[in-house]
């Protein structure tokens, strides 16, 4: 238990003794170079104050407990100085006991060191009690503490200098009788230090607070000083200051006074000024130094003997300006509220005495401005504006299809607000909240917490009740909406929805189903089924009817929700749906543009005069007066939130009503603190202990917390009393029976960095302690335990968890959210393997991600971190990837250089797997360029080493490289053989996605070979399992693929469907390639078809996308396609120009001829027909029968020859056996004269445009 008054002053003020003298000794011990440092670490914010306070505590202790242990008292602290009173010792002993303290060197941070020094002084010395209004304060002084001072002040460090109290000099002769008081038989150390200090759970916390220095005329008697200070008690109380600490000089007493601690109040500023007025006035020869700022503020010293005061630059500018004043004045600091009160009567700069700049001060004297201000009126005001842009946009919505809103604003602005008035002006709407986390931000939590209220689970877990629970309600979703699933999703039924779905959707509530194809899948797959499915969900849930989705937070949006939100927007473009989005401004995570959705911008700002009285009015539930609501607009610049909190603060007060029956404040409210963090810090203060003691553990847990977990930390089994009292004080409110949430987000940001970083971290570790005894062994508690050992300071317990977390959110892959776990693993682990592992790790789902640029960076540091280690193999994994993605970006140079270097490692170290993937690499590369040879060989030796390292998946994979490169020499059969291989293998390993790429390769050798049918039936089948599966990007391979093939049968009208997803999947997922590849396609696709518009549109882009990212190796065949799309148009010049620059990308024969027919049309389109006809009978005569039969259909149209008709016809009928385009073949034979023959049954029978090629 701490000591905070010598225990004999409380035995005398019990028998009505409040002063008196003792003999002995007197040591004033300092730690100089100690406040010039304190600039430089309070530069660091609150943890450089923290810092400092720890020094000066580490240098203190030992000093109150060497005093005490010599029979001494404390008689208070200044700052770093403490002083001592030694009872019945002489000058010599008390010397001594200076000498032990002073011995030895005290180091603080950053190797600053610090040597004590001492003054000492023998003669008597008074204690006096001074008594205020509800507090009794004790302070020592007289000439032996003074001079005990003066002495400390005039040794250097290390030293002891004791001062001669024989010498004329060193009294006053003055010697105060103890003031007389009736006995308080009752009275214990809590009549002079509060309940609040006395409490303190913590040894401090961080608060904003005025300090005031105050001190009366030069060289005051004692008795002028004990006058002084009974008065600054008197007024401290009156006006809720804190008197800390009296320190007593040579020159007189001063006093240091703290408004905002212990306690926080909503006008501290205006409290300081009345403080000070008041003082002057009664002690016209005064002074007073002032700053504000934020500071520690707690105990000091030891169990022996403490005291609570502050620290903080701010504190030491006011001691400073308290000497610089002159006498009836007041010197404040640059941070001390302009707006307070005091009249100004000019300014000053001054060099301040540990301050390396100048300050500016502001010279302030005894006297108060007043202002004026405006009446308010109204609960929900200053929005109609807002709100009528909503319902407009709801309308237009609901007539046109989806739009959106973004709401932006300063926390408090009362964005929720307004939707909450759209809301309830609207129960017909549906409306859906996702609520992103603010804390963490972890993946997909808006989507978790929305399939929480859907599913309504119980507190079993991942046990089958749960299970069955879930999927029966997924299950009657899917049925009850299964037209708006047909609508969107034509080929899946709601049975086979709910199947795909409930896995991936259960896995984001901690639910499994072991078995299970999702269950099987690899981090990648399994990130797109949770995408896929979400996505799904979401349709259900808004699709059919009038929807509002609300995205709260926004700006704290992870990256895979954001991915979520906006591919659903997408899908959601043609329904009846208004999203609205609330962030702050100026976050930098402003949502991407969604293409096809109208968007509006609405920017919150403060509410005017007229909309903040109204609501003072109505908070107030009265007429305010016109300086009240002045006042309340001065600290709240009209923030909606922050006038709110503050009329609560007004309503437990007694507020008298004028003249003229307006609310008028009390006497000491005329002026506001300037900060808004001030209002939130007095707000909790202002709470009854409990709850306030709640509060702040809450605040560790988030903004939102398990009450079981609350329940834990505080050791209380039912605070069921506590949360209500938080309720009814509009602190929280509960979201479900077990979890509550902070009503607004700037409450739980007070309440948590008010707090001590000490006091942080044993509430950290209270917090992983209570959560692993409620989920013992649950393995969705990882990342939480991390996230709080982490902030414990208990690294060893955060890497435990950081692991397993990390490990988690790679599986289910969740990127962001296991890039910032593995992040935090490498930061936190030792040197050693397991940061190396981190950051592999890292750089892998970076890759998987597509962040490549990150990912080699971390690559390249796990492969030196490897290395050093002497794990050769593991360095050689790690440049293999290096390598891998460097080719992929076209730095062909230094990809081969890494991979040359990972096979070089592997020489000291075997490792055949990752040999085999640096040989698969190597043939990839390869097969890319023109020169192919030794492509076999490599992949030879590939197989080999695959072989030796018993690794079968790497095995099947290199038998699919050898299957892509017999399909690039035509060697068909055993492109087949092999990839029939891979998916036996693929069906025995059970990895589908393997198995789903092969299906995609065995269908391009039957295309190859002419087995249309077959191709088109395994392109389905690829499908269905890409989507099974949910690798996206395997499903715009085959879509792509399959839509290809419908456009080249009579199953034509099917192709846009395929090969619009395609376009639309590639976009979604930032695969440039595989865009470029897809619009190519549907262009060609709408050229046949004679779309003019939608062919002109997807040529453009895929030149445009082949110039921005470097697709050179595919430039030429676009920009033909884009040439075929002008044709199509009737810009027969442009399309010479574009096939001009074709010509210069590509110069090989078949191009040319390819091209030739495209130029032929131009000419013929410009009158040209000669130079066309030219063209077109070489072609004609010397190409294979695709290419004869466009040329000889181009030369009927030109010439009309019955001889060019015939040839044309015969030509087109064999092309019509070979099965490629029937549908364009049978139209072309149609327009020729010739038979049309009939399409298949099951076929479409549309007429194409004939002017299509």
């Amino acid at each position: 238990m701490r000591t905070f008054v010598p225990p004999f002053i409380v035995e005398e003020v019990r028998r009505g003794v409040f002063g008196g003298t003792v003999r002995g000794a007197v040591i004033v011990i300092d730690f100089p170079g100690f406040t010039s440092l304190a600039e430089s670490f309070m530069g660091k914010g609150a943890g450089g104050a923290e810092e400092l306070s720890s020094i000066l505590d580490g240098l203190l202790r030992p000093a109150v407990d060497g005093i005490i242990s010599s029979g001494g008292f404390v008689g208070g602290f200044a700052g770093d100085s403490v002083t001592g009173v030694l009872p019945g010792i002489t000058l010599g002993e008390a010397r001594s006991v200076a000498d032990s303290i002073v011995q030895g060197e005290r180091r603080g941070s950053e190797g600053s060191a610090f040597r004590a020094k001492a003054g000492v002084c023998e003669g008597p010395v008074e204690w006096s009690v001074i008594r205020g209004r509800r507090r009794l304060f004790h302070y020592v002084s007289g000439a032996a503490v003074a001079q005990a001072s003066a002495a400390q002040e005039a040794c250097r460090p290390g030293e002891v200098v004791a001062f001669d109290p024989t010498a004329p000099e060193a009294w006053d002769g003055i010697r105060p009788e103890p003031p007389p008081g009736a006995p308080v038989p009752c009275c214990t150390e809590s009549f002079f230090v509060p309940e609040r200090v006395a409490s303190l759970e913590t040894p401090g916390e961080f608060r904003f607070v005025t300090s005031v220095f105050v001190s009366g005329p030069d060289r005051c008697s004692g008795a002028h000083d004990r006058g002084l200070l009974a008065s600054v008690l008197d007024l401290a109380e009156q006006y809720g200051g804190y008197l800390s600490g009296v320190d007593t000089k040579p020159e007189g007493s001063n006093a240091l006074v703290l408004f905002g601690a212990p306690v926080s109040h909503e006008n501290d500023a205006y409290r300081t000024d009345r403080f000070i007025v008041d003082l002057i006035g009664a002690f016209p020869g005064a002074r007073a130094g002032v700053e504000r700022g934020l500071v520690f503020t707690g105990l000091l010293g030891s169990t022996g003997h403490s005291a609570y005061t502050a620290l903080g630059c701010s504190v030491n500018l006011a001691a400073r300006l308290l000497y610089l004043a002159e006498p009836g004045t007041v010197l404040s600091g640059p941070s001390f509220p302009e707006s307070s009160g005091l009249l100004r009567s000019g300014s000053v700069r001054l060099r301040v005495k540990g301050f390396q700049s100048e300050i500016e001060a502001a010279v302030l004297s005894a006297g108060i401005v007043s202002d004026r201000g405006s009446l308010f009126s109204g609960p929900f005001v200053g929005r109609d504006e807002e709100l009528s842009l909503l319902e407009n946009e709801l309308s237009a919505s609901i007539r046109n299809g989806a739009r959106r809103v973004s709401i932006r604003g300063e926390a408090g602005v009362g964005k929720s607000r307004l939707v909450y008035e759209f809301e309830t002006a609207h129960p017909e709407i549906r409306f859906i909240d996702l609520q992103a986390d603010t804390i963490q931000g972890r993946s997909f939590n808006p989507f978790v917490r929305l399939l929480r209220r859907f599913a309504q689970l119980g507190d079993q877990g991942d046990t089958e009740s749960n299970r069955s629970g879930f999927e029966a309600r997924v299950s009657e979703l899917a049925l009850r909406r299964g037209d708006i699933l047909r609508r969107h999703r034509p080929d899946e039924t709601p049975e086979a929805f709910a199947k795909r779905s409930i896995p991936p959707l259960g896995s984001l509530l901690g639910l499994s189903w072991p078995g299970s194809i999702f269950d099987k899948l690899d981090p990648k797959l399994r990130f797109e089924n949770i995408i896929t499915s979400i996505r799904g969900f979401l349709t259900l849930l808004a699709g059919g009817g009038p929807t509002v989705i609300l995205l709260e937070d926004s700006h704290c949006l992870d990256e895979d929700s954001r991915k979520a939100v906006d591919l659903s927007m997408d899908d959601l473009a043609s329904d009846p749906v208004l999203w609205i989005e609330l962030g702050r401004p100026g976050t930098g995570s402003e949502p991407a543009e969604a293409p096809g959705i109208p968007s509006r911008g609405i920017e919150l700002v403060s509410l005017d005069s007229a909309a903040a009285e109204a609501l003072i009015r109505s908070e107030l539930e009265g007429e305010p007066s016109r300086e009240l609501t002045e006042f309340i607009l001065g600290q709240t610049g009209g923030n909606p939130f922050f006038v709110e909190q503050y009329c609560r603060f007004l309503s437990r007060r007694r507020l008298s009503e004028g003249s003229d029956g307006r609310l008028e404040p009390p006497s000491f409210i005329d002026g506001l603190p300037s900060g808004l963090g001030s209002v939130l810090i007095a707000r909790i203060d202002s709470l009854p202990s409990g709850v306030r003691s709640a509060v702040h553990a809450a605040a560790v847990l988030g903004r939102e917390f398990e009450t079981a977990v609350l329940s834990g930390m505080l050791k209380r089994e039912d605070i069921g009393p506590i949360l209500a009292v938080g309720v009814e004080e509009r602190i929280w409110q509960p979201v479900n029976e077990r979890e509550f949430v902070f009503r607004h987000a700037l409450l739980r940001d007070a309440a948590y960095s008010m707090q001590l970083g000490s006091r942080l971290k044993s509430l950290h570790a209270l917090a992983a302690g209570t959560t692993t005894a409620i989920h013992p062994d649950d393995p969705a508690c990882h990342d939480v335990l991390a996230y709080h050992y982490e902030r414990a300071g208990m690294i060893p317990e955060a890497v435990r968890h950081l692991k397993p977390a990390a490990a988690q959110a790679a599986r289910s892959y969740l990127n962001s959210q296991a890039i910032d776990l593995y992040a935090r693993l490498a930061a936190l682990s030792p040197e050693g393997r397991g940061k190396a592992e981190a950051v592999f790790d890292r750089a892998e789902v970076e890759r998987t991600s597509g962040a490549w640029s990150e990912a080699l960076a971390h690559f390249r540091e796990a492969a030196s971190l490897f290395g050093s280690l002497g794990l050769h193999g593991r360095a050689a994994g790690a440049l293999q990837r290096t390598g891998r993605i460097l080719l992929d970006i076209g730095e062909d140079a230094a990809g081969l250089e890494a991979l040359d270097n990972a096979e070089t490692l592997l020489d000291l170290e075997e490792d055949y797997s990752i040999r085999s993937q640096i040989l698969m690499v190597r043939a990839s590369y390869m097969l890319r360029s023109t020169d192919r040879s030794g492509v076999e060989e490599v992949l030879e030796r590939g197989l080999q080493c695959a072989m030796l390292s018993g690794d079968e998946e790497q095995y099947l994979r290199v038998r699919g490289g050898m299957g892509n490169y017999d399909l690039e020499i035509d060697n068909l059969s055993s492109a087949i053989s092999h990839y029939e291989a891979v998916m036996e293998g693929a069906d025995r390993l059970g990895n589908l996605s393997l198995k789903a790429l092969s299906l995609g390769n065995l269908a391009l050798a039957c295309a190859y070979m002419g087995d249309d049918e077959r191709a088109r039936a395994l392109f389905r089948q690829q499908l269905e399992m890409a989507e099974e599966t949910g690798d996206r990007y395997l499903s715009v391979l085959a879509l792509g693929n399959l839509g290809s093939a419908l456009s080249r049968s009579w199953s034509w009208r099917e192709a846009p469907v395929f090969l619009r997803r395609a376009v639309r999947t590639a976009r979604e997922l930032g695969a440039v390639q595989h865009e470029a590849i897809a619009r190519s396609n549907l262009s060609e696709h709408c050229i046949r078809t004679g779309e003019v518009a939608e062919a002109l549109e997807n040529s453009e882009a895929v030149v445009r996308l082949c110039r921005e990212k470097g697709i050179d190796y595919y430039l030429a065949r676009c920009l033909l396609v884009y040439a075929r799309s002008l044709l199509l148009a009737g810009r027969p010049e442009e399309a010479l120009a574009t096939l001009d620059e074709a010509g210069a990308v590509d110069t090989s024969e078949d191009h040319d001829e390819i091209a030739g027919l495209a130029r032929a049309e131009a000419l013929m389109q410009t009158g040209r027909s000669g130079e066309a006809v030219e063209i077109l009978r070489r072609i004609a005569e010397s190409s294979e029968l695709e290419l004869e039969v466009e040329a000889r259909w181009l030369l009927w149209r030109i010439t009309s020859d019955e001889d060019d008709r015939e040839r044309a016809l015969l030509c087109n009928r064999k092309w019509l056996e070979v099965g490629r385009y029937p549908w364009v073949t049978a139209s072309r034979i149609e327009a020729m004269g010739g038979e049309s023959p009939s399409p298949p049954p099951a076929a479409g029978t549309d007429n194409p445009d004939s002017t299509g090629i």
